[in-house]
């Protein structure tokens, strides 16, 4: 392999940089632990521990998912499920210490392999392939459709829609459907209510209107630094922190996503948003869905300051294989039925419609017709005199601008700035005979006037 495509793959295979970043921190943690510490907490520690098992346990799933490092991933699993048996019976530092070797059998040269070699593979077959899921079978959405109690006409928003298919799938005859697409899509326009073009940033669009809010968020698959060497939010977590605020208050928001992208901040944050009679199922519908061990989360927009500790500890361990499936979803959410209005929907981008539109109805001649209408000069007379002050500012600010009547029908033209003026103040010291010079730099009104005879005259 060419060092520069190494170099590109190196670079972009997101899961296993974070893994092997993980398991160094959990090395270099146990390292740490010296059975001569006087003053620790012992829960803290097990605690600490098993959070960072969990997490690295749930990005070697994705791994595994995504390549074909089946004896890399079965050997790191059995070291996990060591670590977390022993901590369950262990009660003091010196028992802990003792897992310092099973720690140190996690090696890292393997993943390191995975992130050169099989960076096309995972990223063809697993990520952007997971777009697939925009073509949910019918029966599929039906039954999600079905967790909703009301009979009344819903407006459903599909961010980044495609070509439309689930909307046309999950929405019934009353309801509408919006969305939004990078590029043109006739035929997202022919499934949809209503599509604009553009990314969501940028886009005017009201807030707290829709009563049904379906995210697929495109997974990260890139790894990315901030100018301070942080790794940032997954892009299938700020996908949904920018999309909730379409969703109204006790709207249902759908998320699909595979289960092993919900760790414990995911899910936290989740639990913060969703209400606590919230929804997980499988995602089986389809080859991709079961492969990638997708999952729909189901939920009403309930914002609190913290988290709902039932609803964080189900999303926090999500076991995919003992997940219910979509059949067996019953009526579960009311949506209120208090009528909004969306007063704005409106795209980051225009496309050849929305020009087409605008030329076809009153706006351009409404427009070109308030040009041809004469300005209606106000009074701008002040209340009060302006004092010396007063009146510098108003003929520097421009507002005086332009011809000036007087009396008996005289006229001048005046034009009003202000210009930087610098002054050298030069001092000799009468010590040491040295000059020191001192500039200043101020601001100077300048009055610019023709009088009524055509002389000029320049005033500062």
């Amino acid at each position: 392999m060419g060092e520069g495509v190494g170099k590109t793959m190196a670079t972009n295979f997101y899961m296993a940089q974070l893994y092997i970043n993980n398991v160094t921190a959990l090395k270099s943690y146990m390292n740490k632990l010296d059975p001569n510490l006087k003053y620790y907490d012992i829960e803290k520690i097990k605690q600490k521990i098993n959070d960072s098992v969990d997490k690295c346990s749930l990005q070697l799933k994705d791994i595994k998912l995504s390549t074909e490092f089946k004896s890399v991933y079965d050997g790191h699993k059995n070291v996990y499920n060591v670590i977390r048996n022993s901590l369950k019976t262990f009660d003091t530092l010196e028992q802990i210490i003792t897992l310092k070797p099973f720690v140190d059998m996690l090696m890292l040269d393997e993943f390191e392999d995975i992130k050169l070699y099989h960076m096309t593979k995972a990223a063809d077959d697993y990520y952007y392939n997971s777009a697939n899921i925009q073509d949910m079978p019918v029966d599929y959405l039906s039954y999600i459709y079905r967790s909703i109690k009301n009979i009344n006409p819903l407006n459903i928003f599909i961010p980044n829609c495609f070509h439309g298919v689930i909307a046309q799938r999950l929405a019934q005859e009353k309801d509408k459907t919006y969305g939004n697409t990078t590029t043109y899509n006739s035929e997202a326009k022919s499934r949809m209510t209503r599509v604009i073009k553009g990314e969501l940033k940028g886009s005017h669009i009201t807030n707290n209107y829709f009563d049904v809010v379906f995210l697929i968020p495109e997974i990260t698959y890139k790894l990315s630094t901030d100018p301070f060497g942080k790794i940032p939010e997954p892009n299938e977590k700020v996908f949904v922190k920018n999309c909730i605020k379409y969703c109204r208050q006790d709207g249902l928001l759908i998320i699909s996503l595979p289960a092993t992208r919900v760790d414990a901040s995911y899910a936290f944050y989740l639990s913060k948003i969703l209400s606590d009679d919230t929804i997980i199922i499988k995602d089986n519908s389809s080859e991709i869905g079961v492969s990638l061990e997708r999952i729909t989360i189901i939920g009403q927009k309930h914002i609190t300051q913290k988290s709902k500790p039932e609803l964080y500890e189900k999303l926090k361990h999500i076991n995919y294989d003992e997940l219910p499936t979509a059949d067996s979803i019953e009526p579960t959410f009311a949506i209120p039925t208090v009528e909004l209005t969306l007063d704005f929907f409106r795209g980051s981008t225009l496309d050849t419609d929305d020009i087409l539109e605008a030329t076809q109805s009153n706006l351009i001649n409404s427009f070109l017709n308030n040009q041809t209408q004469p300005l209606v000069v106000k009074d701008q007379s002040p209340l009060l005199p302006f004092n010396i002050g007063q009146v510098g500012l108003v003929l520097t600010s421009g507002c005086l601008d332009g011809v000036v009547e007087e009396v008996d029908g005289i006229y001048h033209v005046i034009k009003g700035m202000t210009t930087k003026l610098t002054t050298t103040q030069t001092e000799i010291s009468e010590t040491d005979n040295k000059v020191k010079s001192t500039e200043t730099i101020s601001n100077q009104v300048k009055i610019n006037v023709f009088t009524a005879d055509g002389e000029f005259i320049s005033l500062g």
